[in-house]
């Protein structure tokens, strides 16, 4: 089989876990919410927002430096960036611990320094299951890491819900964490076959965290956007407004449940035709309108439908999801437009640039943030995410210069027709005309037909 048949084939595999992860998480998020509200979620998602920054960060960009590794990696190799990666969790929950006294003191928000400890505390154990991650990836065996996601999101859900229904309120879904990453680890390790042994060679180390450490000071800067929510939403406009904002977040993740497949895949994809540039503008442009075909009308219909299912779904005190949805949601679409650009760049090594458009994107969301919220509440985060989108002309330019010029037709012709349609309910009607135009464009028909015809290929192989 093919690179290209091997990629669309993981690609599917971990397409489906995602839309299984997503049918799963909708259930789930959806009774755990309804029991907990708005204020107890909000606790635990500005918690939450902490540990994933820290949990993104204390990587070091180990596991991505396995997979993007030229020729083989053994199990020592493997067994030294489990070490790393542990000692960097150790090392994190005794400097963050001692931190969130005064995270607390910033925001405001009564119970976060006791939900974020105890959180915290799984960090060693969330970034050694990086390592398996990295094993199975390298194999591009996207039906292993599928089967130990959703065995992981769903252990999530067991755990919390009975939990939640037996009156331990916020602390519900921090044990749900703590369960889902313990299955995670586990199961990772079992499906790639690996049995850590304690190795340290210095020279190997340097290596590891030299490569990490380009990649991880571009990605340390993106995960700064998790810290937004709990830092300057909770602090302005309180836990209840942090809940509003991570559920729409959340929404809109399990629609783009496509967007996280495909930039993992491309890191592996993308690697083994580095070397040429002509393949890898023609696989970006590919991926654009894969992106747009696939995650747009998904965040278009539900953003017509949620006026209705959210009130019956999540119930009447979550209606301010509806205010900041349509803002969310076209970040997102943008994002997906421009989500292979980073990926090419990482394998590229051109990590200076992905900091630099990083650190454009980061601090039009901190500054907007800092501007809007305080006037207009949660809803100005999602102003500021719309602010934040001016940052993809530098990424763009970036892509451009290094592997020549792109097509962005269709997938602009698309994101053109869908994005007013997010705001229907604000704009009328008419917004859906550009859509309608879309639709009815032949080249839609004929990308649509080409894609299909793909995805039988590699299943008759």
């Amino acid at each position: 089989m093919g690179l290209r048949a091997r990629v669309l084939q993981g690609g599917t595999y971990y397409s489906i876990r995602q839309l299984v992860g997503a049918v799963i998480g909708v259930g789930g998020v959806t009774c755990l919410i309804r029991i907990l509200g708005p204020h107890d979620y909000g606790v635990f998602a500005s918690a939450f927002g902490v540990y994933i920054f820290l949990r993104g960060i204390l990587q070091l960009g180990v596991g991505t430096y396995l997979v993007r590794k030229d020729g083989a990696v053994d199990d020592r190799e493997f067994s030294q960036a489990l070490a790393i990666v542990f000692s960097m969790g150790v090392l994190g929950v005794v400097v963050a611990i001692s931190s969130v006294h005064f995270l607390q003191m910033w925001i405001g928000i009564r119970d976060f320094t006791a939900v974020s400890s105890v959180l915290l505390l799984a960090l060693p154990l969330g970034l050694s299951s990086s390592i398996g991650v990295a094993r199975l990836e390298r194999a591009i065996d996207y039906r292993s890491l599928a089967l130990a996601d959703v065995a992981a999101q769903t252990s999530y859900y067991l755990v919390a819900l009975p939990s939640a229904l037996l009156g331990l309120g916020v602390w519900a879904p921090v044990i749900g964490w703590w369960a889902s990453e313990i299955v995670n680890v586990v199961l990772t390790y079992q499906r790639s076959a690996f049995r850590p042994k304690f190795y340290w060679s210095s020279a190997l180390a340097k290596n590891m965290i030299t490569y990490g450490f380009g990649f991880s000071s571009s990605f340390y800067i993106w995960q700064a956007r998790s810290l937004v929510n709990p830092l300057l939403v909770g602090r302005y406009a309180g836990a209840e407004a942090v809940a509003y904002v991570a559920l729409t977040i959340r929404i809109v993740e399990y629609l783009c449940f496509i967007k996280t497949s495909a930039w993992r895949l491309s890191i592996v994809a993308f690697a083994r035709v580095q070397g040429n540039t002509c393949q890898l503008a023609k696989a970006v442009s590919e991926g654009m309108d894969l992106q747009m075909i696939s995650q747009g009308p998904l965040l278009v219909v539900f953003g017509w439908v949620a006026p209705w299912i959210v009130p019956r779904v999540f119930g009447d005190r979550w209606l301010p999801v509806l205010d900041i949805y349509p803002f969310i949601a076209l970040a997102y679409l943008t994002n997906a437009l421009f989500n292979l650009h980073s990926s090419v760049l990482y394998v590229l090594a051109r990590n200076l640039r992905i900091a630099i458009f990083n650190v454009i994107n980061v601090a039009i969301l901190l500054l907007g943030s800092s501007l809007l919220v305080p006037k207009h509440g949660y809803v100005g985060y999602g102003i500021a995410e719309i602010l934040a989108l001016t940052s993809c002309i530098a990424i763009h330019y970036f892509v451009r210069q290094r592997v020549g010029r792109l097509r962005y037709l269709p997938a602009l012709a698309w994101y053109g027709g869908m994005a007013p349609s997010l705001f229907w309910h604000d704009l009328g009607i008419y917004s859906i005309v550009p859509l309608v135009i879309v639709v009815a464009w032949p080249v839609t028909y004929i990308q649509l037909k080409n894609y299909v015809y793909l995805l039988g290929a590699w299943r008759s192989m």
